[in-house]
């Protein structure tokens, strides 16, 4: 059945790169889950067994996803349908509140990162330090509330938020921004250092590829080679990322074999992951009834509620309480452990079962293939930007349901506030002012 899914995954890859000509969204999700179910099905380096029915439950979640995916992309929109005014719409930035943000991002990036020199000069190891940050160590990062709340409800939804916009103003060539683009750039690696975060790189690098096609028009071939290049930049940081925070560099050697089999277990750890707490609701007989799947609204319903002495919001404690379970260490793999990837399936699947993998999955795969064929069509700068902000959810797909987090749906919020309404000629289709 695995290599059942790895077929099933080429081939609708290669038919969505044939038909839209470009390494699109659903491209993109076919080739990682491609290579997620063949490595996971080696259970190399000491992973742990676990059912092969798991590889089943995922393959219908495929399915599921990306037939309505495809059925969502190649509809045809007809004009008739889409006034043409409100088609030629066009949004600017707001650039002296966005640079204010970014800004107010910066200063509270310096701070983490004051926090995280006092941290590892303490002596704690870098990995420890991240595992406080994430709230799994018994010492908070942040010692004051206040500063919790700036992260978790403005800094990191305000971050996320911005890497959308900065990835336009660069592929637009807007020059005028280059101090705006560079605020931001270095908040983001700030943000990587002071948490150790590797997948906000991946997420970028992803953004960069899927939105090269959406600005053609406005893109040289210098300019490609220069976003080439930033990619592989990228790269290279995740893999430094990865070696400060494993300890693979010591004596003055890296450790090549370890970091390979670092990256081999961060693509394959998803499917054991999703075995075992599937096995573990299933015996519990635990069914949150659409909170999982909805949970990221919930989450700041319940934050505001709470103000007003709310103690529960339609059972989200119960559902946040074993969402949290997930981030525990299983011992997947002989000499470690792993957390977090039980896969966007695992929170369907919690919700309704073997029903809301194929309906939930078909309902996000529609829409995914219909933002992303509105998005083509739309010279919308607003629109583009949110459709980068939900590619975000289709990378962390083999980690987990991203709209369950509180500040991703804060994300899209803050989104439209950095943008006001207007209207350009033809002349300046696909730019920023």
């Amino acid at each position: 059945m695995a290599y059942l899914g790895v077929i099933y995954c080429s081939v609708i890859g290669i038919i969505d790169y044939k038909l839209s000509k470009r390494f699109g969204l659903l491209t993109f999700f076919c080739l990682l889950w491609a290579v997620i179910i063949f490595l996971s099905s080696f259970e190399l380096y000491g992973m742990v067994s676990f059912s092969r029915e798991i590889y089943s439950v995922i393959l219908i979640g495929l399915i599921s996803f990306t037939i309505p995916c495809l059925m969502g992309k190649y509809t045809t929109i007809r004009s008739s349908t889409i006034p043409i005014q409100k088609r030629s719409d066009k949004y600017s930035l707001n650039r002296k509140f966005f640079f204010l943000v970014q800004l107010f991002i910066f200063i509270f990036m310096i701070l983490m990162a004051e926090r995280l020199i006092e941290l590892i000069q303490s002596g704690l190891p870098y990995g420890t330090v991240r595992a406080m940050y994430l709230n799994r160590g018994e010492e908070n990062y942040f010692t004051n509330p206040i500063m919790d709340f700036f992260n978790s409800k403005l800094v990191v939804p305000l971050l996320f938020s911005s890497i959308p916009i900065v990835v336009t103003l660069i592929l637009t060539k807007a020059k005028e921004y280059i101090v705006i683009i560079l605020v931001s750039v270095l908040n983001i690696l700030i943000y990587v250092a002071a948490t150790g975060g590797r997948l906000i790189l991946i997420y970028i690098v992803v953004d960069l590829i899927i939105a090269i096609p959406l600005y053609e028009i406005t893109i040289s071939s210098k300019l490609k080679k220069r976003i080439s290049y930033g990619i592989i930049v990228l790269f290279f940081v995740v893999i430094i990322t990865t070696v400060i925070r494993k300890g693979f560099f010591s004596s003055g050697h890296l450790d090549v074999s370890s970091l390979f089999i670092d990256y081999y277990r961060y693509l394959s750890l998803s499917v054991p992951l999703f075995a075992h707490w599937l096995d573990y609701i299933n015996s519990a007989h635990i069914q949150t009834n659409g909170m999982a799947t909805f949970g990221g609204i919930a989450n700041n319903i319940y934050y505001v509620l709470t103000k007003f002495g709310a103690t529960d919001f339609l059972n989200f404690n119960a559902t946040n309480n074993l969402i949290t379970q997930t981030e525990d260490f299983i011992p997947i793999f002989n000499d470690t452990g792993a957390n977090a990837f039980v896969t966007m399936f695992f929170f369907f699947y919690l919700d309704f079962r073997m029903f809301g993998v194929i309906i939930l999955s078909g309902i996000y795969g529609w829409v995914t293939g219909f933002i992303s064929k509105l998005t083509t069509s739309n010279s919308s700068i607003l629109m583009k930007c949110y459709y980068l902000l939900f590619v975000q959810s289709v990378v962390k797909s083999f980690v987990r349901w991203e709209f369950w987090s509180a500040a991703y749906i804060l994300a899209f919020l803050f989104m439209f506030f950095f943008f006001t309404k207007g209207s350009y000629g033809n002349s300046s289709k696909n730019r920023i002012y």
